[in-house]
């Protein structure tokens, strides 16, 4: 049976005769000492701060000494010996801060199905980024602020000035979007063609049928009081009545917005002075916002197509063919067109112009 390990953090503040330190001082492994004034001790301020920096020096010393003993441990069990190890530095990038350790890498394996190493293998320069980093940095991070303030931010919560570059940081960000695209797509696909559907969203025989597919809609009493609680003139009502557009029910429904993104490309740096020589590249993103039963989920890929296969996979993975769907679009044409040809097979969906574009249309 393997051997447990104990994690243990114990934290003293006592009075001492001993100079006062401009910074934490290394004692041995996971101990660091700062020696303040009496009067930084007396501030609630400094000494939060003070024990804090202390705190995460002696975190990132501990847990580096203790990954590189897991890499000793497991070069001897596999070798038997270091001497035919390679000690390569490993560099990794975490919510406790930025750490490198020596990691003893196996030279020649008799086994091959046994790792070099217990870590996963980087390129020269790479971080392994944990999982509580990609949280902080990217999911509270770069998705809400920018690049610039979200380095700023987590580099400051792990007292650790300029440990991670926000160039780093937007590569990162970069990297795991292509991920998680690369993912949403190989997903998509085994949905589509578990429900009998092509990897480019057209039905196949073995497809369940949704051509004689209804819509669902408010029983005629249950439209008629909506429809004179609404109304905002008495007069409006016989317009509201005549409507040819049936009153879908909401509880069978699941509202679709489409929309395409404009975004302009941003240089790296830019001097105050500067203006621009020529119109900047553009790059246009479709961002589709699914809601059914007060949830939400949002899909943002290139291209309306492309997007609408993966709105579809969603639907069918979460059972929500069956109800309404309605799509909320602007004036765009392609939308339109895309949208007809993408549920060309399915009779119980509607195109709605959104209302802020519905009363920009001009009067016929």
């Amino acid at each position: 049976m393997a051997n447990n390990c104990k994690v243990k953090v114990q934290v003293e503040i006592e009075e001492c005769a001993d100079t006062a330190t401009d910074g934490p001082r290394k004692e041995s492994v996971g101990v660091f000492e700062w020696v303040v004034s009496a009067e930084q001790a007396r501030s609630i301020d400094e000494c939060e701060q003070i024990v804090l920096q202390t705190n995460y020096d002696a975190l990132r010393d501990a847990f580096a000494h203790h990954l590189s003993a897991v890499s000793q441990q497991h070069a001897l069990e596999v070798a038997g010996s270091l001497a035919e190890c390679e000690v390569k530095p490993y560099r990794v990038d975490g919510e406790i801060g930025r750490i490198t350790f020596e990691s003893y890498w196996v030279e020649q394996m008799e086994e091959e199905d046994t790792a070099r190493s217990p870590f996963p293998a980087l390129h020269a320069k790479e971080w392994y980024r944990t999982t509580g980093f990609k949280e902080v940095a990217m999911v509270y991070g770069t998705t809400e602020e920018s690049y610039r303030k979200a380095t700023d931010l987590i580099n400051r919560v792990r007292h650790q000035e300029g440990a991670t570059p926000s160039r780093t940081l937007r590569e990162n960000t970069e990297y795991e979007g292509q991920q998680i695209m690369v993912h949403m797509e190989q997903q998509a696909i085994i949905i589509l063609q578990e429900h009998g559907f092509t990897p480019d969203g057209a039905p196949t025989e073995v497809a369940t049928d949704h051509t004689q597919q209804a819509l669902v809609t408010l029983p005629p009493e249950q439209a008629e009081r909506a429809v004179r609680a609404c109304a905002p003139e008495p007069e409006w009502v016989a317009e509201m009545q005549s409507n040819p557009v049936s009153y879908e029910d909401p509880a069978h429904s699941a509202n679709i917005s489409l929309d395409d993104v404009c975004v302009k490309r941003q240089k790296a740096t830019r001097k105050e002075s500067e203006a621009p020589t020529q119109e900047r590249k553009r790059v246009y993103n479709t961002i589709a916002h699914i809601a059914h039963a007060g949830k939400s989920y949002i899909i943002n890929g290139r291209g309306v197509a492309n997007v609408l296969r993966l709105v579809l996979a969603f639907l069918l993975n979460d059972q929500l063919l069956t109800y309404n769907l309605l799509f909320f679009v602007d004036g765009q044409r392609t939308l339109y067109t895309t949208i007809l040809g993408a549920f060309a097979w399915l009779t119980s969906f509607q195109i709605i112009l959104d209302w802020y574009h519905q009363e920009l249309r001009p009067e016929p």
